[in-house]
């Protein structure tokens, strides 16, 4: 999902950029492209399960939902 499209919350932030999931390496995966390529990859949440799903609801939250453990988080960005 585009955070940019989908999370005004997050866009402020990360405007553009795109969480992916991961099943194999059980972590969360921000990418930023400029002018159509990868610019920058960082891993987040190593560690906190199979990510099979990501998505923003209408207020700008994102929600992650893993298997192994199945769980449902719900992220929101913290202000400096």
């Amino acid at each position: 999902n585009s955070l940019g499209e989908q999370a005004n919350a997050f866009s402020r932030w990360w405007g553009g950029d795109f969480l992916i999931g991961s099943l194999a390496f059980s972590h969360l995966e921000r990418i930023s492209t400029a002018k159509g390529r990868v610019i920058r990859r960082e891993k987040m949440l190593e560690g906190i399960g199979r990510v099979r799903d990501v998505e923003a609801d209408g207020s700008g939250a994102m929600y992650l939902a893993t298997g192994n453990p199945n769980a449902i988080y719900r992220l929101t960005p913290v202000a400096n």
